[in-house]
């Protein structure tokens, strides 16, 4: 198939997603879930931070884990189905790993702050990670940082510093 065969069937695609004629989830479950067996020599932890210190208005969800076909609609579903409105997202592919950053609200439009919900969240979104791959979710570490504690991502801090440096250097410059 060429290019332009490609892009015209991709097209298709969108179009009947977006009329809602095509179903996304049977089209993914036609695919196969495996990758190339290069990527398996590879391992890649996978993780789920929850932060409510970063931002005032959102609940942050960092996941972390090994990237395959379908991994994004499967994390956008099980956050759907937890009544969560994602508000924006950054997503991110490095190689075999994945690191998305979701900011999410609950159903009322607030930041989610039950440490019970927060919990079911962070184990309904690990659970979907290393779906059909034959990776065990219990490769995977529990973090949640209230505004009291020390946030728990390192990655995700260095990236706000980051930001916020950027931000500096520009307003010095006008």
């Amino acid at each position: 198939m060429t290019d332009k065969g490609k892009l015209k069937a991709l097209k298709k695609h969108i179009e009947k997603a977006l009329t809602g004629e095509g179903h996304l989830e049977k089209a993914l479950a036609a695919r196969p879930h495996t990758l190339p067996g290069r990527t398996r020599a590879f391992s890649v932890p996978h993780r789920v931070l929850i932060e409510n210190s970063f931002s005032k208005t959102h609940t942050v969800i960092e996941i972390n884990g090994r990237d395959r076909p379908g991994l994004l609609f499967d994390l956008t579903k099980a956050m759907t189905q937890l009544g969560l409105q994602i508000s924006s997202a950054k997503i991110s592919t490095y190689g075999e790993r994945v690191v998305d950053v979701f900011y999410v609200k609950d159903v009322f439009g607030l930041k989610i702050e039950s440490e019970s919900k927060l919990k079911n969240i962070h184990d309904a979104v690990l659970e979907v990670i290393p779906l059909a791959l034959g990776e065990p979710a219990d490769t995977a570490e529990y973090n949640y940082a209230s505004e009291t504690v020390e946030p728990a991502s390192k990655v995700t801090r260095r990236r706000k510093q980051s930001s916020a440096a950027r931000a500096a250097r520009k307003a010095k410059k006008t």
